[in-house]
């Protein structure tokens, strides 16, 4: 078995694992690259002075939450809000419509560069969220808000935006901790405290890209993941390949 940490270590061995059995590797996710084509596509050129605030995988029942901390903090910026499932697009819309909120959906853009004409925009499409974190500022992690474990804010980390998530993240527990003790990732409770943060990075540009660039040294720091892991699955192979043939 191949696993992220000493703790998930731990945890299989309970279930009688042998510890010789097991190697301690980084998450492959680290090695990630956004495709460069889809980075030119989604990048917007022009803000137009706005923050562009990417919630990405926001689960059921969460879609409230994150749009009206982002509605309050005051901020003059763009929600770009990804739901986990397309059934829940019906729902936001009437969310953000009693907001008042001029929005449109993402399927319907062929220029991105008009994204800040609006206050929001509700990603109905599937496939795309990884390569639209590139043209935000801030990203907000879905699923941690209530007791769904969490999504992983690898991809928001990739593009190297600050990021804030629920307290709920366990189903991504050392990647989230890592996140939050050494990058550019804020663990919240309420609306209001999402609130205060997106208030804060709107204020503060210097300090957004501070906390992203902590993010994104973690992703280069991790990167080889996927090759080391790649290369000791093959060696385990060949190593039952020879062992059958012996």
């Amino acid at each position: 078995l191949i696993v992220q940490s000493e703790k998930m270590q731990k945890r299989v061995s309970r279930i009688g694992i042998k510890k010789a059995k097991i190697i301690i590797m980084n998450n492959t996710k680290f090695s990630s690259e956004l495709n460069a084509r889809e980075v030119r596509r989604a990048a917007i050129t022009d803000k137009k002075g706005k923050l562009i605030v990417v919630a990405g995988s926001i689960r059921e029942g969460e879609e409230k939450l994150v749009i009206d901390g982002w509605n309050s903090s005051g901020s003059n910026s763009v929600l770009i809000i990804a739901p986990r499932r397309l059934n829940r697009v019906k729902l936001i819309e009437g969310l953000l419509e009693d907001k008042k909120c001029n929005y449109a959906l993402w399927s319907t853009f062929k220029d991105y560069a008009k994204i800040p004409d609006y206050d929001a925009v509700i990603v109905d499409t599937i496939g795309d969220l990884s390569f639209i974190y590139n043209a935000g500022d801030v990203a907000i992690i879905g699923g941690g808000f209530m007791k769904y474990g969490g999504h992983n804010p690898m991809e928001a980390a990739v593009a190297g935006l600050p990021i804030i998530f629920g307290r709920n993240m366990f189903n991504f527990e050392d990647t989230s901790e890592l996140f939050a003790k050494e990058g550019g990732a804020w663990k919240v409770n309420s609306a209001s405290e999402l609130s205060d943060r997106l208030a804060y990075l709107s204020r503060n540009p210097q300090e957004r890209a501070r906390l992203g660039g902590l993010n994104k040294k973690i992703i280069e720091k991790f990167r080889g993941s996927a090759g080391t892991t790649a290369m000791l699955i093959n060696e385990v192979l060949l190593d039952h390949q020879c062992r059958g043939t012996s």
